[in-house]
């Protein structure tokens, strides 16, 4: 069985992360689910409490409580946490998780979910450029495809609802060795 850690941003698609758990583990996938600080708030208190969405780092003396995914998933991936990533700054467990992933050579995926506005800034495009020659896998959230493109500002909900688990899923089949 799969091992995947699914990092959830805070934007509009968080508030899906109950249907992409629930597809990936359907596929046969085991998951643990990984929030940003600023996720929280997107996500239902009864997802949260239900997929035990993990934030902060295990405290000194605490047992590793999970086991290391074959793949990271960042599905939404933010502006706020991609930049960071990029920047090497690992200052809450989603981004040093991810950090780790990408230092690792882990297959890592995301989805950015981010404004025209965010995407016009100068340091987008050369984070996006970044990831590729790390072997991020990008996601387009609006069509499923790897040619990633801005989200309109004000459309994140219709984005979210449109958003297919089935994309997440066949992009994580892919990136798994044979």
């Amino acid at each position: 069985m799969p091992k995947a850690a699914l990092v959830i941003c805070g934007a509009p698609l968080a508030r899906r992360v109950g249907d992409l758990a629930d597809s990936m583990v359907s596929a046969g996938w085991e998951i643990q689910v990984v929030g940003t600080p600023s996720s929280a708030s997107w996500i239902d208190a009864e997802v949260l409490t239900n997929l035990g969405v993990r934030f902060d780092f295990r405290t000194a003396g605490q047992q590793k409580s999970s086991p290391t995914p074959d793949v990271v998933a960042v599905c939404p991936a933010t502006f706020n946490t991609v930049n960071k990533v990029v920047g090497g700054i690992a200052d809450n467990y989603a981004t040093s998780l991810i950090c780790e992933a990408i230092g690792a050579g882990m297959p890592v995926l995301m989805a950015p979910m981010v404004n025209q506005k965010l995407w016009g800034h100068l340091q987008w495009s050369a984070s996006l450029n970044a990831l590729r020659r790390a072997n991020v896998r990008l996601l387009d959230p609006l069509t499923g495809g790897i040619d990633v493109t801005p989200v309109k500002s004000g459309t994140g909900d219709i984005v979210a609802d449109d958003f297919q688990p089935s994309w997440l899923l066949a992009a994580l089949g892919a990136m798994l060795p044979n």
